[in-house]
């Protein structure tokens, strides 16, 4: 019988988000169109990023024996196929298998105009914009495995998304929140879309959406969500202000940005220092000198520019949690551990642009800046305590 091994395609033992369990599970789909299973012993999540749904996803592809965990045990209530809200019929699937993605020389690529041209059979099922979030997930699904079983070369599958379809971002934000977070399959899929949309922030808001978050919360409760994310005074944040919540998109967009200190927890509020800092040394230099000649003697504090602080009294009646929010304008989070920006530094005497983790990032500008904060906590709450790229190369 065909098995896959979980472990071993994912090099992990738990699931970060909501999407890449969501990812394992129609993997699950396409080891049980094969007739085989996703061997999942010894895999993890908190189940507090799943939806109910999903959740019953799961129960089904164990049901059908298309996923095998150390617990076997059958549901006492039968679940219908038409109840599961991810399910897709994937005998669709193997009726267009030969013409289910566009083989280029260097990729392969699939698009709603591909399907539309292409798919003989239940082309009304794969067209259907009710399903198209499924549909993309489960071609996506297909096309890694026959690429692991070595039954298609293994290139790049380019998820191209245009025009009205690029504008429903709900259609494709799982399987790009995956590209952000699983190296492995970064290597094998790109989403290729021309929405001008802040996708980071979407994946953000989808996974708080999905499993429950996104509601009001009493003080009490914002202030736990705190105490089990480790955030605590001296603690080093990211402060984001969005704006323009309406129903139709309710998580708004991104306004703008701030590292923040957290000095104070109060009973209703936190006090936190802010610092407007996103360039080192080196960069604010090179800023200088791309300047005009004739021009540079109006911006020659660049040469000696220092980071303002400022001292914020936030209301947590106002303030979000991560993805605990409603309608807050504000919210604050722990630094992205997957993140990474490009920086221009100095090592061992000599300017590199070099890329970094912004956990790095971050803590490098506080360091050069020489801003007081608690570098034990901060390599504690992001980098399990050990030493960042400042503590190797940088100059005190």
């Amino acid at each position: 019988m065909y098995s896959l091994n979980c472990y071993e395609l994912f090099r992990k033992r738990n699931f970060a988000t909501y999407s890449e369990f969501y990812l394992a599970m129609v993997i699950a789909a396409e080891c049980g169109r094969r007739g085989g299973y996703l061997d999942m012993k010894g895999m993890k999540v908190n189940t507090g990023i799943l939806s109910k749904s999903l959740v019953t996803f799961f129960k089904y592809l164990k049901q059908e024996g298309y996923i095998k965990t150390e617990n076997q045990k059958e549901e006492p209530i039968k679940i219908d196929p038409e109840d599961v809200q991810q399910y897709f019929d994937t005998s669709y699937i193997t009726d267009n298998l030969d013409v289910l993605v566009e083989e280029r020389k260097d990729s392969y690529v699939w698009d709603y105009d591909w399907c539309n041209n292409n798919y003989v059979k239940h082309r009304t099922s794969f067209l259907n914009l009710g399903n198209f979030e499924k549909v993309v997930m489960y071609i996506t699904a297909t096309t890694i495995v026959r690429m692991i079983e070595g039954e298609i070369p293994k290139k790049p599958l380019v998820l191209k998304f245009r025009g009205h379809i690029a504008k429903t971002i709900y259609n494709y934000i799982n399987v790009y929140s995956c590209v952000k977070t699983l190296p492995w399959f970064n290597e094998l899929v790109e989403v290729d879309t021309d929405t001008k949309a802040d996708l980071d922030y979407y994946v953000f808001w989808n996974e708080g959406s999905v499993s429950g978050k996104n509601k009001l919360w009493s003080i009490s409760e914002k202030k736990g969500f705190m105490e089990e994310l480790g955030m605590q005074e001296e603690s080093v944040v990211i402060l984001w202000t969005r704006k323009g919540m309406v129903k139709s998109n309710p998580g708004g967009k991104i306004e703008s940005a701030t590292v923040g200190i957290i000095k104070e927890i109060g009973r209703d509020f936190i006090e936190m220092d802010t610092i407007a800092l996103n360039k080192t040394k080196e960069e604010v230099r090179q800023d200088y000198y791309s300047i005009p000649k004739d021009l540079r003697n109006l911006y020659t504090d660049l040469l000696n520019f220092k980071p303002v602080m400022f001292s914020k009294n936030l209301q947590l009646t106002s303030l979000g949690i991560e993805n605990y929010m409603d309608d807050e304008s504000q919210f604050i989070s722990l630094i992205n551990p997957t993140e990474k920006v490009n920086k221009i530094i100095t090592i061992n005497g000599k300017e590199v642009q070099r890329e970094m983790r912004c956990i790095d990032a971050i803590y490098w500008l506080l360091c050069q800046y020489e801003i007081d904060f608690d570098r034990e906590l901060y390599k504690a709450m992001y980098n399990e305590g050990k030493d960042l790229l400042w503590d190797e190369f940088g100059e005190e």
